[in-house]
């Protein structure tokens, strides 16, 4: 684990994984580090047409279950628009 910079744990993770589920899993996994679980496209759409129709941010958040934070971030990086 330390000639390929990568943490003993991961390692043996990964070799379990390999184990138990065969190299297919292991090399066609899809890449989910980074992308939000709840905040889905579905509710982005959702979230932008209230907020389209004079919601607040509170009352969005509230309206398809994420915190008012997610909403606020998401007007931030852009993938939402305040009107």
């Amino acid at each position: 684990s330390e000639a390929l910079g990568v943490n003993k744990k991961n390692v043996e993770r990964y070799a379990k994984d390999l184990r138990d589920k065969g190299m297919a899993h292991f090399f066609s996994r899809k890449e989910t580090r980074g992308q939000c679980h709840k905040f889905t496209p579905e509710k982005i759409s959702e979230a932008q047409h209230l907020l389209d129709h004079g919601h607040s941010q509170y009352g969005t958040a509230k309206a398809i279950g994420v915190s008012e934070s997610a909403i606020r971030y998401h007007i931030k990086a852009g993938t939402l628009k305040k009107k």
